[in-house]
């Protein structure tokens, strides 16, 4: 069974900002691997600066000298660098001193995934090689203003969108766990376009719909009582006229209806919840909650 990236049955630890003994594990193994993989690097990038140096000074490299010199040094600086350091990044320090008296930082924000292909600055440096694999890439997470770079794994794991909370740990760029807590906000066009819906059709809260339920007619009869006579929708510009046979004359058509309790009704074998209080009602339909008054 594959490792889930975010563990969902870490998450009443993690809300306390605490580690599961498990994940306290996990990450000091991953810290050990990452140490272990930095050193070899730093080996590897070592001996082939001191090979480009050497085969520099004894004539062997083609090209400019001066330049083949240069670049030996700094490969083989970086070499000595992660050798020291064993690739030692804030994310793998903070994984090798975890313990279960750690205590988490929380992000919260909206969640933008980026992924960077590097073969285009490859190939406009002229390194005429292909990048092959994940090694192409670099996979970022955006929260709460702050960018994570994670792996592939955690990239694709990571919610396409939506409010979520990072744990993280303590000054590091370390993921811990992940969860959506929220759907993402709207755009600036989806925010004036609900306004204008509000402007049409009024803005009713399910607790307005509750107490406006709760204050009008408790039963069948009394709902059928009450809709009988003419209503307009100043919104749609749609005037309905509720009749004592049954029918109900919207526009030019004519549809049948019948109360079902004291919120609900049926209009052409569809169930439509709907709310009286006084001379206004609200309909709630699958799109926006249709507000209507009495015409006297």
């Amino acid at each position: 069974m594959a490792e889930e990236i975010f563990p969902a049955s870490a998450l009443a630890e993690n809300r306390q900002r605490r580690l599961t003994p498990e994940q306290v594990k996990a990450l000091q193994a991953d810290a050990k691997v990452s140490k272990q993989s930095g050193g070899t690097a730093g080996l590897w990038l070592l001996l082939v600066g001191a090979l480009l140096l050497g085969g520099t000074i004894a004539g062997r490299v083609p090209g400019s000298k001066l330049q083949s010199l240069a670049v030996g040094a700094a490969i083989a600086g970086i070499g000595v660098f992660l050798l020291i350091s064993q690739g030692r990044t804030r994310g793998v320090v903070a994984s090798e001193i975890v313990s279960g008296s750690t205590i988490l930082d929380t992000i919260e924000g909206p969640i933008r995934r980026e992924q960077y292909d590097r073969q285009p600055a490859a190939d406009l440096l002229g390194s005429g090689r292909n990048i092959r694999g994940d090694a192409r890439y670099h996979f970022y997470l955006h929260i709460g203003g702050r960018r994570f770079d994670v792996g592939r794994p955690a990239y694709e794991a990571a919610p396409h969108d939506g409010v979520v909370r990072a744990y993280v740990l303590p000054d590091s760029d370390r993921l811990v766990n992940l969860e959506r807590i929220g759907d993402a906000p709207p755009t600036p066009i989806a925010a004036q376009a609900q306004e204008r819906m509000k402007q049409l059709f009024g803005s009713t809260t399910p607790e307005q719909l509750a107490s406006m339920s709760a204050a009008g007619p408790q039963s069948a009869a009394a709902l059928r009582q009450v809709l009988i006579g003419r209503w307009h929708s100043q919104g749609l510009g749609l005037s309905m006229e509720f009749r004592a046979d049954g029918t109900v004359a919207a526009g030019d058509e004519t549809k049948r209806w019948e109360a079902l309790d004291g919120s609900r009704i049926r209009m052409d074998g569809q169930e439509q919840r709907i709310a009286v209080q006084g001379d206004a009602f609200v309909l709630v339909t699958q799109g926006p909650a249709l507000r209507f008054t009495r015409i006297p």
